[in-house]
């Protein structure tokens, strides 16, 4: 996906959720440092900005790496690829959630089918919980961030 000149790029992300009665019935429209750390200056779905995905972006842009996210509550899988063909990353860092997990599980099984050479990484509430159990259940990640991603 890169070569050997391309400059670093992850992309960090919040995966699509599938449950309707799940999502936050408000929108917020993010602040000039959301939209600086993010590169992301749509409106945003839920209930506060994904600081955590937020404050990783922060500390490797002082590293010159590129970074990007993608909030799930305003993007689709396919929208997900498109980004991914068009921005070619090296890595993608989702941030998992319990109550998402099987939807997560089956969009990290179908970015891995599109996109074999691309390292996939989970970090988050349910990534600590589960520790390694994550990769058995889906055998797509190439990695488990267990604790704080700095």
């Amino acid at each position: 996906m890169s070569s050997k000149n391309a400059p670093v790029r992850v992309l960090f992300a919040s995966l699509p959720w599938d449950y309707d009665g799940m999502r936050p019935a408000f929108q917020y429209t993010p602040n000039s440092l959301v939209q600086w750390l993010t590169g992301d200056s749509g409106t945003w779905v839920g209930t506060s900005p994904p600081l955590g995905l937020m404050y990783l972006s922060s500390v490797l842009r002082l590293d010159r790496v590129e970074t990007r996210f993608l909030d799930g509550f305003t993007y689709s899988l396919e929208e997900f690829v498109r980004v991914i063909e068009q921005w070619c990353p090296v890595v993608l860092a989702v941030q998992l959630h319990a109550k998402n997990w099987p939807q997560d599980r089956m969009s990290i099984t179908r970015l891995r089918e599109r996109f074999p050479g691309l390292t996939i990484v989970a970090g988050g509430a349910h990534a600590r919980r589960m520790g390694a159990r994550l990769l058995v259940e889906c055998p797509a990640l190439d990695a488990i961030i267990p604790g704080e991603g700095e």
